[in-house]
């Protein structure tokens, strides 16, 4: 019985090496390649014994944003101490060289003209970054890559010094990222804005000042800079980005509760209670702050905010009335989208844009009044209020979104200002005013001095347009034909 298992295993093991293809019992050197094509006219080649990736050529370079590991010199990444990029190169893909842990400098020819995002990201021993002077779009200055144009600095490194002759406005996103060997940098004050993941995963950093320039903070811009202790984030920053302090030791070293990040609003740490009190002072809520704090009863905001971020109160259900103060310019998208419980919404004077979605999904509220100096109400952003009865708008209004009020099932009182010159796409559709028979007249729906909705059902031929209407909602045709109606000047 023995002998005729172990015969079955050979048996086995032979058909096996039959059908498998001879790639199987290939090494790892012989599977990976060392050159070929990247881009319609660009080749490279990997030499493995003085560690140089050469790219030769003409044209631009594919991009690898989706996944860098598709770069097709990846397998080797690890191993790149050098690149040479050819004289007729003028596109760099994004996310080129990232994760070429070993590189230490690269030289950027006069023909490129294009960069994409993170060419450099995760490589940490890089030290020198050059670009041939003879180059009309990007330059070189403390080891910095930057776009002249643009004052965007491109790429950095762990020996760049940023120029003080504000040729720097903007750091790009992923700029320094995973740069663990940047133990500091200045900003000077030509800078006005970080960008997202600007100095992710920068552990060497101990400490940051951002000079007063500065109004925004990105997405991640400092998150994994395990040893930032001390960060001076001055008041003129009015927006930061979701994580954008997560997992440094200055955010560790924060007591439980809401955090601030200069004057703006930035985590809530700990368990979220029923009842927040912002301080006086904070002039932003971030985006997505309370998001899904669905203990969350009450919120009290001082006078001195200014802007509600994008999603701020999302989903936070049992939130039942809000007052926002007349310091407030703008709510963002999604602000309070899906506060089902939310019965009384109060929006200050100073709100001048209300963001897409800001209310959506709200069924509890009963009425809005939108105040003077607001100026525009985005898509959807009363979409789905099943329980809102009325609606005031204040006579600055100029446009309304497309499905600013779908399907508020119960919305029977709306009036449009004359100052409204826009209207989307089913802004009032599914509405108890819309859906009321008796508001259309020969196949026609206003609303006050605004044409909403042609019934091309009813209407044949032609369709003379009511003398002083201000405005025509788009698609208020629907399938009519073309050219179905006359007006005269709108007045």
């Amino acid at each position: 019985m023995r002998l005729k298992k172990l015969l079955s295993v050979v048996m086995a093991v032979a058909v096996l090496t039959a059908i498998l293809p001879l790639k199987a019992f290939m090494t790892f050197a012989e599977l990976v390649s060392y050159s070929g094509t990247c881009g319609d006219d660009l080749t490279w080649e990997f030499d493995p014994s003085s560690a140089t990736l050469t790219i030769s050529g003409t044209g631009n370079m594919d991009g690898y944003l989706s996944n860098y590991m598709n770069a097709p010199w990846y397998p080797h990444c690890k191993d790149i101490e050098a690149i040479i990029i050819g004289a007729g190169v003028i596109g760099i893909g994004t996310d080129a060289f990232y994760g070429c842990t070993r590189l230490t400098s690269i030289s950027i020819p006069s023909g490129v003209q294009h960069i994409g995002s993170g060419i450099l990201e995760d490589c940490n021993n890089l030290e020198s970054i050059t670009v041939d002077k003879g180059n009309l779009v990007y330059h070189s200055t403390g080891n910095c890559l930057i776009k002249t144009a643009t004052n965007v600095l491109i790429a950095g490194c762990k020996n760049s010094i940023i120029p003080t002759d504000g040729s720097v406005c903007l750091i790009e996103y992923d700029a320094f990222s995973g740069c663990t060997g940047l133990t500091s940098i200045t900003m000077p004050d030509s800078v006005t804005s970080i960008g997202g993941g600007a100095f992710e995963g920068c552990t060497g950093l101990t400490s940051i000042t951002i000079p007063d320039s500065v109004t925004a903070i990105g997405y991640k811009a400092f998150s994994d800079c395990t040893g930032l202790t001390s960060i001076n984030i001055p008041d003129s920053v009015i927006s930061v980005g979701g994580s954008a302090f997560d997992n440094t030791a200055w955010y560790n070293n924060q007591p439980e509760g809401l955090v601030y990040a200069g004057k703006v609003a930035y985590e809530y740490k700990g368990t979220c209670p029923s009842r927040i009190i912002i301080k006086e002072g904070a002039r932003y809520i971030r985006p997505e702050l309370f998001l899904n704090c669905t203990d969350l009863v009450s919120v009290t905001m001082p006078h001195s905010v200014m802007a509600i971020g994008d999603g701020a109160f999302k989903s936070c259900e049992k939130l039942t009335s809000i007052t926002i103060p007349d310091s407030v310019i703008s709510i963002g998208a999604d602000a309070f989208r899906d506060c089902a419980g939310l019965t009384s919404a109060t929006i200050g004077n100073s709100v001048t844009s209300i963001g897409h979605s800001a209310f959506y999904g709200c069924a509890s509220l009963t009425s809005i009044t939108i105040p003077n100096h607001a100026v525009s109400i985005g898509d959807s952003a009363f979409e789905n209020c099943s329980d809102l009865k009325s609606v005031k708008m204040g006579n600055s209004i100029i446009s309304i979104g497309s499905h600013a009020f779908y399907n508020c099932v119960k919305l029977a009182s709306i009036v449009i200002p004359d100052s409204v010159v826009e209207i989307g796409c089913s802004a009032f559709e599914e509405t108890k005013y819309y859906n009321d028979k008796n508001n259309w007249e020969n196949g026609a729906l206003y609303i006050c001095r605004h044409l909403i909705r042609i019934n091309s059902d009813i209407v044949c031929g032609n369709y003379v347009i009511k003398y002083g209407t201000k405005s025509i909602a788009y698609a208020a045709c629907g399938s009519f034909p073309s050219n179905p109606y006359f007006y005269p000047e709108l007045t």
